[in-house]
């Protein structure tokens, strides 16, 4: 399956069960697979944090962390979260109208979802 040099015993064991999960959604008959045709954890990391917004909520509470003011407060976080229904929205257009049919998390962690 995947090979995860850097790891070993039972991590590597469990990490080789997430890919196999996480990339197989077969109750759904898709695949997750690379452009390249190795998927790494990597490029898994890429498009979970992309897709499930953790990426921009680790900068937003970042961000958010230093500020005393509640009004600065509401406009940084009213800006974070129009970034992430762009992101959203920008994803949808791209999965319905593109020729590939990808949404932007795959295109930036260089994956495709294979119908089996």
């Amino acid at each position: 399956h995947y090979y995860i040099p850097q790891y070993s015993g039972i991590f590597r064991t469990y990490c080789n069960l997430f890919f196999t999960k996480i990339s197989d959604f077969s109750f759904m008959k898709i695949r997750i697979n690379s452009l390249d045709g190795n998927l790494s954890m990597n490029q898994l990391v890429v498009r979970s944090l992309l897709i499930n917004s953790i990426l921009l909520n680790m900068v937003q509470v970042a961000a958010i962390s230093f500020i005393n003011d509640s009004m600065v407060y509401f406009y940084v976080d009213l800006f974070f979260e129009s970034i992430q229904y762009l992101f959203v929205f920008i994803s949808i257009i791209l999965i319905m109208f593109s020729k590939e049919r990808k949404g932007l998390h795959d295109l930036i962690a260089k994956t495709e979802v294979i119908y089996s």
